[in-house]
C-alpha cells in the first residue's frame, strides 16, 4: 500500500517549505528595497494572522516566522502531491505550476479570509506579478529540495 511519510516525506516537506519560503521572502523583500513593490512578504504572512502588520522589529520578525510557518505547511501539501500524485518528470515546471495555484487560491479564492489589504490586491501590475512570481519560485524551489531530499523520486519501491 502506498502511504505518505514512509520515507520521511512529511519532515522532508516542512523542511524544503521553509526554506523556499525564504527564497520568497528574499525575493518580496529585495523589490520592496529597490522601490518596485509597496508590500513585502510580512505584509501577506501577517495578513493569515492579523488584518494590518504594525511597523517595527517584532512585526519582522513574526512576519519571517509566519512566512516559515505557511512555507513548511504548503511544503507539506506539496510533497504529498509529489508522492501520491504526480511524477517525477518536469518537477520543477509542475512545483512552479503548484506555486501558481497557490497563489489563485491564496489571493482569489481565500484573499479575503486572510485579511489581504484591498491596496495590495488593487496595487498595480508590479504588486499582483511580483506575488505570482514569488509562489512561482517558491513552488520550484520546494520541488527542487524535495527532489534533494529524495521525496521526488523515478519510482517508488
Amino acid at each position: 500500500m502506498l502511504a505518505f511519510d514512509d520515507r520521511g516525506e512529511f519532515l522532508k516537506g516542512v523542511y524544503a517549505g521553509a526554506i523556499a519560503g525564504m527564497v520568497r521572502y528574499s525575493f518580496r523583500e529585495i523589490l520592496q528595497v529597490l522601490g518596485v513593490t509597496q508590500f513585502d512578504t510580512n505584509s501577506t504572512s501577517l495578513g493569515v494572522l492579523m488584518n494590518q502588520a504594525p511597523p517595527g522589529l517584532g512585526a519582522t520578525v513574526l512576519g519571517f516566522i509566519a512566512t516559515l510557518i505557511i512555507g513548511a505547511f504548503w511544503g507539506v501539501v506539496i510533497s504529498f502531491v509529489f508522492t501520491i500524485v504526480l511524477s517525477h518528470e518536469q518537477y520543477l515546471l509542475k512545483g512552479t505550476l503548484l506555486g501558481i495555484g497557490i497563489w489563485l487560491f491564496e489571493f482569489g479564492f481565500a484573499a479575503e479570509a486572510f485579511g489581504y489589504p484591498p491596496e495590495m490586491l488593487n496595487g498595480g501590475l508590479a504588486e499582483v506579478t511580483s506575488i505570482l512570481v514569488g509562489l512561482a519560485i517558491y513552488g520550484a524551489a520546494t520541488a527542487f529540495l524535495l527532489k534533494r531530499f529524495e521525496v521526488i523520486r523515478p519510482s517508488r519501491p
